[in-house]
């Protein structure tokens, strides 16, 4: 586990400084939904939570792939596959961002 975390700060990629970013962010926002929000909002929490794992798995294969090409060769390809869905989905949701 030690090596696990010091290889995060050594070798870091764009998807790891993402998931620490997003780690920070979504902990203390959900203990927060869960202290404020009623129980029927049960499935929001959930939802985030599936988020987060889901997202802790890509960063588990982020550093599997690490250990068998570059860092900086990973985090290039990283930013142009984030990139360019970003751009798919602006370009094919009426230039919006917007979920609904």
């Amino acid at each position: 586990m030690k090596t696990f975390i010091s290889d995060l700060y050594k070798r870091p990629t764009f998807v790891s400084i993402l998931g620490i970013l997003l780690y920070v962010i979504m902990i203390p926002l959900i203990i927060y939904q869960m202290m404020t929000l009623d129980e029927s909002s049960s499935l929001v929490y959930m939802l985030e939570i599936i988020f987060l794992l889901i997202f802790f798995f890509i960063v588990l294969i982020d550093r599997v792939l690490l250990e068998l090409t570059n860092n900086k060769l990973i985090s290039i390809l990283e930013f142009l596959a984030i990139s360019s869905f970003l751009i798919y989905y602006y370009i094919s949701h009426n230039n919006s961002f917007s979920i609904g």
